[in-house]
């Protein structure tokens, strides 16, 4: 299980990663609605599974964020920025 919050973002996004195994490298995608990859995180699952991203830089709007263990998709969720 994979959290993601707050949403609406303001300046950051947390990536909890409940369940994920920690063996692999895990690949973090934040894409904007036409698919351009925007932000990327790429390590193993350290600190607890969390992940703090910096979306400060991104124009308010709707985005998708994926996460990606080996080649496979294991979560893709919807997140909207307002400043």
């Amino acid at each position: 299980m994979v959290k993601i919050y707050p949403s609406p973002a303001n300046s950051y996004i947390t990536i909890e990663m409940v369940d994920l195994q920690s063996k692999e490298q895990i690949h973090i995608s934040v894409i904007n609605t036409v698919g351009v990859e925007l932000l990327n995180h790429t390590g193993k699952i350290e600190n607890g599974g969390i992940v703090n991203l910096m979306t400060q830089e991104l124009a308010t709007g709707h985005y998708f964020v994926l996460i990606y263990q080996g080649k496979t998709i294991v979560q893709k969720q919807a997140i909207e920025i307002i400043h």
